[in-house]
């Protein structure tokens, strides 16, 4: 029997955090919450987990941070961002998050179908090849 994935939430919405954890642990998936990136953080350092679904518009980069501590623990890729009320997000910064192993961006709130949708998609993708993390070293080595 193969193992239960095991997924990080990172949401400022509380009561979001709270549905989404409640409908990914239903279908059997081990989740861990945290509502601060700085809670976020402490648990990439302290556990490997297959995905991180997380909030894309933290405040500050905040966000960023997440996913570049998540991919220094486990290399890019198994990453879904959650986007409040569908929000516009601007291009630069939508190509940044992609560059970090970002691969699709859900709206929320969003039906049950639809995360549970986007989690299988995600966790079927295979996990990019980390020798030196090589998306975060471009990103950060290409010109700007």
């Amino acid at each position: 029997m193969p193992p239960i994935p095991s997924i990080l939430l990172v949401e400022n919405d509380h009561a979001l955090l709270c549905q989404l954890h409640h409908t990914l642990e239903a279908e059997g998936y081990t989740v861990a919450g945290a509502c601060h990136s700085h809670d976020a953080a402490v648990m990439i350092r302290e556990q490997y987990f297959d995905l991180l679904i997380i909030d894309v518009l933290f405040p500050g980069r905040q966000t960023i941070d997440a996913i570049v501590d998540r991919n220094r623990r486990a290399g890019p890729g198994r990453i879904v961002a959650l986007c409040p009320g569908g929000r516009h997000i601007p291009a630069y910064y939508h190509q940044l998050i992609e560059r970090l192993g970002v691969r699709e961006i859900l709206p929320t709130p969003c039906e049950r179908p639809q995360l549970l949708s986007a989690v299988q998609r995600a966790l079927s993708w295979a996990p990019e090849p980390s020798p030196g993390h090589s998306r975060l070293e471009n990103y950060f080595n290409s010109p700007r």
